[in-house]
């Protein structure tokens, strides 16, 4: 079989086995205002073909007097086809008679409209839309770890964790727009990088699109953008100073810079007129007061993401530790590709270190605003962990483990059910227990799981709960058994590229 389709069998199979763990870890419903915010927006699109949405948190009022999400509505198209799955599903189950299957997939009645969580089967299809898109990093991730360097094994194995025992991971669950900023901020720098090695028009026009996409879905994730430029910049002057006359020179600047701008100077127009359409105003309300948001000192920040067991990216993601050695290897082969990427982060981590709100809260725990760097800081792991010893590798296991298990007790507990148990809104100083090993939200969630387990937040618990063992064993088998399907295949997959290089 050819190198390049068992290279794609590998990255099906890689997809659909995490798609499956992060569908049983799912919670069923929405949590926070956010993922309201977005799901009431591809609601209205499907159900009206408009963009008006209920009164909630993070509305602004338009020219019309209706209310519109002062969001971008990327995340919310993307979610477009599962609520149309959702709702066929729910009239098809109905009309066959299967009322308890339907409420199987509903849930819980939580809220009422517009303030409603969950309790429908559209609700549970658009939940699943993190799950797809985490899939779907994680196979990009693959894919940059083998241009990289690393094996398909070693590749496989570190894509993985990152959707399972990463911060990655939590955010399958639930509808943050964080998991699209990610996704498509990897495959943006991962296009970018594949040209930079081998000029590809395809791999530009990928890029461009990765950017638009970036913008549509996150705008603060705008700050990305002088550095993947930078880069691509960077690349024309590479490859323009080994042609002699100014005629050709011209010519890779163009077929350069032009895929990669288009797409996003379209994407940005497209962001100014659904302002126009919602606000009238090509800018919106999204930066409304946001001069007065940056007030936070810098180095408490900076402390906050590196220290504090509230907020620090390597308690949540235990496996960024072993990144300095890893981006020291990565370095000494290509360090153009290093600047790129630490420029991202570092401009994330000065922008947030700043906000006010850094701490995320309450919507889920961690610096869930510098989630999406997180892929990017891990990418070198694959190929590095080529070059280490066995004891090293035993250090990334332990490191593994303990991600499991903080993303575990994550995903397993929703932080609004913790918030006000731990007394929280009334705590002096306000957000102090960030700085506090005993009261941080990590420890009071494990703290839930050890004294009240009936606070577990899962869907299959759920379907446990209302319906019994039976129905629990008739959703969680078959989901068990495609599991393994799916693993024993990607074992295949990965044999047959062997223990070379491969060409993504």
């Amino acid at each position: 079989m050819p190198r390049s389709a068992s290279l794609t069998r590998s990255s099906v199979w890689l997809f659909f086995l995490l798609l499956l763990v992060h569908i049983t870890v799912t919670r069923g419903h929405l949590v926070g205002s956010d993922e309201l915010n977005v799901y009431q927006t591809t609601r209205a699109l499907f159900e009206q073909g408009e963009l008006a949405v209920g009164f909630t948190r993070n509305v602004a009022a338009g020219p019309d007097g209706r209310y519109y999400s002062i969001y971008n509505v990327g995340l919310a198209v993307i979610a477009l086809p599962l609520y149309a799955i959702g709702a066929a599903v729910g009239t098809i189950a109905q009309g066959l008679g299967l009322d308890s299957w339907v409420a199987v997939l509903e849930g819980n009645a939580i809220g009422r409209e517009p303030w409603r969580f969950g309790g429908d089967v559209e609700i549970f299809f658009v939940g699943l839309t993190n799950a797809v898109l985490t899939a779907w990093l994680c196979v990009v991730f693959y894919r940059a770890s083998l241009l990289l360097g690393g094996r398909p094994a070693p590749s496989v194995a570190a894509s993985l964790a990152l959707g399972t025992a990463t911060y990655v991971a939590p955010f399958s669950s639930g509808l943050l727009r964080h998991t699209a900023e990610a996704l498509f901020l990897l495959a943006a720098v991962f296009h970018l990088m594949r040209d930079a090695r081998e000029p590809s028009r395809r791999d530009r026009w990928w890029a461009g699109v990765m950017m638009g996409l970036l913008v549509q879905c996150r705008l603060v994730a705008a700050i990305s953008l002088p550095a993947l430029l930078g880069f691509s910049l960077y690349a024309v002057w590479q490859r323009s100073r080994r042609v002699q006359d100014l005629a050709s020179s011209r010519r890779i600047v163009i077929e350069t810079l032009v895929p990669v701008a288009l797409p996003l100077l379209v994407s940005v127009a497209l962001y100014w007129a659904v302002n126009w359409i919602k606000f009238g105003s090509a800018f919106g309300h999204y930066g409304d007061g946001i001069e007065s948001r940056f007030e936070n000192p810098l180095f408490d920040g900076l402390y906050a993401f590196a220290l504090s067991p509230g907020a620090s990216l390597f308690v949540f993601t235990p496996l960024l530790l072993a990144s300095p050695w890893a981006f020291r290897w990565w370095s000494r082969r290509r360090l153009s590709e290093v600047t790129m990427v630490l420029t991202v982060a570092g401009a994330y981590l000065l922008l947030f270190s700043k906000f006010s709100d850094w701490h995320g809260l309450p919507t889920a725990l961690g610096p869930r605003y510098l989630m999406a760097i997180v892929p990017l800081l891990l990418l070198p792991l694959a190929g590095w962990s080529q070059t280490i010893g066995r004891r090293v590798w035993l250090v990334l296991g332990v490191l593994v483990a303990i991600g499991l298990v903080v993303q575990a007790v994550h995903m397993a507990v929703s932080y609004g059910s913790v918030h006000h148990d731990a007394g929280y809104e009334t705590y002096q100083p306000s957000f102090g227990y960030m700085f506090r090993l005993e009261d941080s939200p990590l420890v009071a969630h494990f703290r839930v799981l050890r004294d009240a387990p009936h606070f577990v937040d899962l869907w299959l618990v759920t379907v446990y709960r209302n319906f019994g063992l039976g129905r629990l064993a008739l959703l969680g088998l078959p989901l068990l058994a495609l599991l393994v399907y799916c693993g024993v295949k990607l074992m295949h997959a990965i044999r047959e590229l062997g223990i070379g290089r491969s060409d993504p």
